[in-house]
């Protein structure tokens, strides 16, 4: 908890004050691009915080097979002269198919955790297309120029890249929550 709690918060709020400023700022130059271009950084938060429920049996299930492995590698290491002297192999045959499963577990974890992960960075990017089609419409209808719509294209290319870091470390720390949750 000490690592996902020294590297994700002071991240995380330094991102969210920072563009909070940024994005205050911005609506007093141009708001429908403002708008256009922070849409996606809290749908995309929200997206992970919506799915931290249903995940957390996954991360449950991913810490006792880490667990089981554990407890298997120390009852090896407590006991392995009973072990040689007597049933080996088949102990050993245990041991691995442990391992195995809690490598497999592992693996699904990481996937789904994944592919949340994925989703909300392409969520956070969908902001790069709306501010270019809003940009082109307004500059179309003739409301702004096209340098107004360039220096978007300039501060969001900027501002999302904090909030991948963020969105990786956010779920890094419900990861270890259930961890915590446990001690």
């Amino acid at each position: 908890m000490e690592h996902a709690y020294s590297h994700v918060l002071g991240e995380l709020w330094g991102a969210v004050i920072s563009t909070s400023i940024v994005f205050v700022g911005s609506l007093f130059f141009c708001w429908q691009l403002s708008i256009a271009a922070f849409w996606s950084v809290p749908v995309a938060f929200a997206l992970l915080f919506a799915t931290r429920k249903p995940m957390k049996p996954v991360f449950e299930r991913n810490r006792m097979a880490k667990l089981k492995v554990t407890q298997g590698i120390q009852e090896t290491l407590d006991c392995v002269r009973e072990i040689r002297a007597t049933k080996e192999r088949r102990y050993l045959a245990a041991l691995n198919a442990t391992i195995d499963a809690a490598e497999r577990e592992c693996a699904k974890g990481e996937l789904v955790n994944g592919v949340l992960v994925n989703t909300a960075y392409a969520i956070l990017r969908l902001g790069i297309a709306t501010t270019l089609i809003a940009g082109a419409s307004l500059i179309a209808a003739g409301q702004i120029d096209f340098m107004v719509m360039f220096a978007y294209l300039l501060v969001i290319s900027r501002i999302y890249a904090p909030f991948d870091q963020a969105l990786a470390l956010v779920s890094e720390l419900f990861v270890s929550e259930t961890s915590a949750a446990r001690m």
